[in-house]
């Protein structure tokens, strides 16, 4: 198994025809209220998004 941090600047290339995809998994850590309520925000953004299944 391999966790990706995308807290690091990244990028993907991707030269086939079809779309990327990918998995979020998010990993519950102890945070201060503001750092979950900006987890649970981004999350709710993702999956608001018509190209998200």
């Amino acid at each position: 198994m391999i966790i990706f941090d995308n807290f690091y600047k990244h990028e993907m290339r991707n030269d086939t025809d079809k779309l990327p995809k990918v998995l979020f998994i998010d990993i519950y850590r102890p945070m201060i209220e503001l750092g979950t309520f900006i987890d649970k925000l981004f999350l709710n953004l993702i999956t608001a998004n018509p190209y998200v299944e």
